[in-house]
């Protein structure tokens, strides 16, 4: 099975057209009702608070606090 499609940049967006039938690509960025089509767009975010959500941040709020995290591994016997 194989999908075809088309894509547009413009900006901080990337639109995908994209058809499930591969005979079928589609002409333009309108999704249609009853096709096996769709459309999908993704915007790059550009500001992004650092303290929700940015790992290396949250790591480095943990590390001032004075909270630690621990790894505990059972012992095995021989």
């Amino acid at each position: 099975m194989k999908d075809v499609g088309i894509y547009k940049i413009d900006g901080n967006q990337l639109t995908f057209a994209i058809s499930f039938d591969e005979k079928k690509r589609p002409a333009d960025f309108t999704p249609s009702k009853g096709t096996s089509s769709y459309v999908l767009t993704l915007v790059k975010v550009l500001d992004v608070n650092p303290r929700a959500g940015d790992p290396d941040t949250a790591t480095t709020s943990r590390r001032q606090s004075g909270t630690t995290s621990r790894r505990e591994t059972p012992a095995t016997s021989r």
